[in-house]
């Protein structure tokens, strides 16, 4: 009986732990969303971005918000996949079409 409570207590950890670990790296995703966003939409980050370029700028941020260097790679992963995305939608305006 005791071994089958030491499982289960272990396999509740260890499933918690994955679970955790998967809400940490979606907030890790959503915070480098929100980096990019702001990245272009205010005016101090812009101008930062400007002067020292994008990958800087994404990788202070997010080395600002996350001390895990995995999470921190999947902030400033998402953050430059964003930033591409914003930066393509821009040009493609500017363009007129």
């Amino acid at each position: 009986m005791k071994k089958v409570f030491s499982i289960m207590t272990i396999s509740m950890v260890l499933c918690g732990s994955a679970f955790a670990q998967g809400q940490s790296e979606g907030l890790a995703r959503q915070t480098g969303i929100i980096i990019a966003e702001q990245n272009y939409s205010i005016p101090q980050f812009a101008q930062k971005m400007q002067k020292e370029g994008s990958g800087a700028v994404i990788a202070e941020r997010c080395g600002k918000e996350f001390s895990n260097a995995n999470l921190k790679q999947v902030c400033m992963d998402s953050a430059q996949d964003e930033d591409e995305r914003i930066f393509i939608k821009m040009l493609k305006a500017q363009r007129g079409g």
